[in-house]
């Protein structure tokens, strides 16, 4: 369980905090070497082309850039750990729902920092990463435990792992942090606790307000319009040809709004996100300039930022890989380049978040919330009748 970063409000909560404080002041031991670790840090390169011949001078970058890696991983897991404790809550407050977009949206731009950083790397020249990577043999970023860890926590199906020698990918892991890593397989991850948070967002159905018959509704109404304007306003087989079109679009979208055929696909691994979730991450979509709407838009907008970065990653190292060996197979005995291009490619995991736009309509036929649904969407400050009382 993380340290949570939900908000503790009260006298003894503070009070503890002054005792913490004292005792820190009482210490005046922590330096900036010592509260670093710097020692450690900076005495954990070991070029191995030094213990077996004449050190690569390349091998030292090779060695940091990497260590930089681990501990980015290391911090990313930190946010996400607690990103998934805050939506593991049986309500998520709309504070709470900010808090966990912080966290979500710092592991952004260490993604961002995690990718640029293949410029450094791609300073070496495949002679000079020659010098030492026999030395090496056979690690291998394939047994980067907390790389896998990430994986799991985001909510990788398993189904779309590559597999490898026939062998499971935790074969390869250190054994003391298996049962850690295979543990987190089938532990709550970012992409089932979003899932069941929009499975509970109420707005779908309210009285006589259903969103999916009235999208629906919609939708048929739009089809009617097109196979009448469109032959009026282009006539002979532009025009048929166009209203037949328009014609098979709104049919395929209304058969996206069939519940059956939605966890047909689902069944089938076509898709992950169920149909509930599915329409209520469709309604926050269309309806994105409702208050209580824009926090979990963008929220949603910076989980598919992340599976974007995180694929950039995988591919930028992928064609680092094919720069540095071509086709020959890396250091780990994976097929190299088109082992990490094709892993990159099957392993998205907020797919269904991207395809939310095929659902999408034009603004002219988005259905008009109701007014007993419209307030409820407004902050309760926009709902006080009158002038605020005076400050003082």
């Amino acid at each position: 369980m993380p340290n949570s970063t939900l908000r503790r409000r009260s006298s003894d909560a503070y009070k503890d905090r002054a005792r913490a404080v004292a005792r820190a002041a009482s210490d005046r031991t922590v330096s900036y070497s010592s509260y670093l670790q710097l020692d450690k840090i900076l005495n954990a390169q070991k070029p191995q082309s030094s213990v077996y011949g004449t050190e690569a001078h390349d091998e030292m970058m090779f060695i940091v850039v990497h260590q930089c890696y681990e501990l980015w991983f290391k911090l990313i897991m930190h946010e996400l750990d607690e990103v998934i404790h805050i939506f593991m809550q049986p309500a998520v407050l709309e504070e709470n729902i900010a808090v966990a977009l912080r966290h979500l949206q710092r592991i952004t731009e260490i993604l961002k920092v995690m990718v640029d950083t293949f410029a450094i790397m791609e300073t070496m020249t495949p002679p000079n990463f020659l010098k030492f990577r026999d030395y090496i043999n056979p690690a291998s970023g394939f047994q980067s435990w907390q790389f896998r860890l990430f994986e799991n926590r985001l909510g990788l199906d398993q189904s779309k792992r590559v597999a490898y020698q026939s062998k499971k990918y935790s074969e390869f892991l250190p054994e003391d942090v298996r049962p850690l890593v295979e543990g987190s397989e089938t532990e709550p991850s970012l992409f089932s606790c979003l899932e069941k948070w929009l499975e509970r967002m109420p707005f779908l159905r309210n009285g006589n307000w259903n969103f999916v018959s009235r999208m629906r509704d919609q939708i048929q109404e739009q089809q009617d319009i097109d196979q009448e304007v469109v032959p009026q306003e282009l006539e002979g087989e532009l025009g048929t040809a166009l209203a037949a079109k328009l014609l098979k679009e709104n049919n395929a979208l209304l058969g996206m709004l069939d519940p059956e055929n939605h966890e047909e696909m689902v069944r089938k691994g076509m898709k992950r996100l169920s149909f509930r979730a599915t329409m209520a991450a469709l309604m926050i979509q269309l309806y994105s300039e409702e208050p209580v709407f824009q926090l979990p838009g963008t929220l949603m907008d910076t989980v598919v930022k992340i599976d974007n970065l995180f694929t950039a990653w995988r591919y930028r190292h992928a064609l680092m890989v094919h720069r540095m060996l071509g086709t020959k197979i890396g250091t780990g005995g994976s097929s190299g380049h088109d082992y990490l291009r094709v892993a990159a490619d099957r392993s998205r995991i907020f797919g269904d978040f991207f395809n939310i736009s095929s659902y999408l309509i034009p603004d002219e036929i988005v259905p008009e919330l109701p007014e007993e649904v419209r307030s409820n969407l407004t902050f309760a400050m926009d709902r006080i009748a009158g002038s605020p009382p005076p400050l003082v």
